[in-house]
C-alpha cells in the first residue's frame, strides 16, 4: 500500500465514519496544497494552482522520458525517422563539394542535415485529415472562388518542399524549424556477452578451419 493509497482510505474511513477524528483538529491541520497554494497565490498574481495539477504519486516514477529506452528490453528505437515524412536527402556542400560548417576537429555541425523534414504537418486545426470545417471559422462565403485559389497556392507552395528556416536568437544563424528528434542510444556500460572459448577478433567468415 503506498502513501497516497494509504491517505485516502484513512480519509475515506473519516468520511463513513469508521474512524474517529476531532473536527476541530482535522479542520487545523488543513490541506498542504490549499496552504501551500495561499502563501503563493497571495505573492504572485501569474501563480499556478497546483490542485489543477493532479496529484502525484509514486507511479509517476515508473514512466520514461524519451531519452530513457533500452533497445535490450525491447524497446522500439525512437530514433527512426517517421515514414509519413520527407527528409533532406544531401547536406548542403560548398563549392569544393565539402559540408558546409564542416570542421576537421569538431566535426559536422551545419543544422540542416538528413534529418530535416521537408512537408511538416499541419496544425491539427487545418490538416485535411483532422480538420472539423464546423469549428473553423470560414474566411470566404461557400462558393467563393477565392477559396480554390488559395487550395492551389498552397498546394503549389508545399510542392516546393523549402525547408522552413528561422534565425537562432544564440546561433545568429538560420536553423530548421522542422525537424526528426534525436533521442540519441544508451550508454554501452559494458562489451557484449561472448564466449570466452572463442576467438574474439576473427569473424565467423574469416575462420581457419584445421580440422581440414
Amino acid at each position: 500500500e503506498t502513501d497516497s493509497q494509504k491517505r485516502d482510505r484513512i480519509l475515506n474511513e473519516i468520511e463513513t465514519g469508521l474512524r474517529s477524528y476531532p473536527a476541530s483538529l482535522l479542520s487545523e491541520y488543513g490541506d498542504p496544497e490549499d496552504a501551500l497554494f495561499e502563501s503563493l497565490s497571495s505573492s504572485d498574481e501569474d501563480a499556478i494552482d497546483p490542485r489543477t495539477l493532479g496529484q502525484w504519486d509514486e507511479s509517476d516514477l515508473q514512466d520514461k522520458f524519451d531519452y530513457e529506452w533500452d533497445p535490450s528490453q525491447g524497446d522500439q528505437d525512437p530514433n527512426i525517422p517517421d515514414p509519413n515524412y520527407e527528409y533532406v536527402k544531401e547536406v548542403p556542400v560548398d563549392d569544393e563539394g565539402v559540408e558546409i560548417g564542416y570542421d576537421p576537429v569538431f566535426g559536422v555541425s551545419h543544422p540542416i542535415d538528413t534529418r530535416t523534414i521537408l512537408n511538416p504537418p499541419d496544425s491539427y486545426v487545418i490538416d485535411e485529415s483532422t480538420r472539423d470545417d464546423r469549428l473553423v471559422p470560414q474566411d470566404f462565403p461557400e462558393g467563393d472562388p477565392e477559396i480554390e485559389m488559395n487550395a492551389e497556392i498552397t498546394k503549389f507552395r508545399k510542392s516546393l518542399k523549402q525547408v522552413e528556416t528561422y534565425t537562432d536568437p544564440y546561433l545568429k544563424m538560420e536553423v530548421p524549424r522542422h525537424m526528426a528528434k534525436w533521442h540519441g542510444y544508451p550508454e554501452q556500460l559494458s562489451f557484449p556477452k561472448k564466449d570466452y572459448f572463442n576467438n574474439r577478433f576473427t569473424k565467423e567468415e574469416d575462420r581457419t578451419d584445421f580440422d581440414k
